[in-house]
């Protein structure tokens, strides 16, 4: 059976190549993200503004991940990954964000979506 963690880095090893975008969702808790320039790759985490049961309180801990509000949009940042330990980082990013910030279980069913 494979783990939220191996999921997450083979699909982000394969939007590296096929360059569309993918969406991690858990209980209507959702990750996205889209290869922007080469070797980064744009990743959105749903906000207040779209899913009321994201607290607000919560944008200070995105913001200390890197992550910003613009008005009226979901939290967003850019990761490079060029190297595993980028992916890695990414990995680590999307686990916390999951257990930590929207207070999910680690083991938590996750759906993924591939967007073509």
């Amino acid at each position: 059976m494979n783990t939220n963690k191996e999921i997450l880095k083979s699909k982000i090893d394969a939007l590296k190549q096929k360059g569309s975008a993918i969406i991690f969702d858990i209980a209507g808790f959702y990750v996205q993200l889209v290869p922007a320039e080469p070797g980064q790759m744009y990743c959105e985490a749903v906000s207040h503004n779209f899913n009321p049961a994201v607290s607000e309180a919560l944008e200070k801990s995105f913001s200390v991940m890197g992550f910003k509000l613009d008005k009226g949009a979901n939290y967003s940042r850019s990761y490079t990954v060029n190297l595993a330990r980028d992916i890695d980082e990414l990995v680590q990013d999307i686990e916390r964000i999951f257990t930590e910030l929207y207070g999910l279980q680690p083991d938590a069913q996750m759906e993924v979506t591939e967007v073509e």
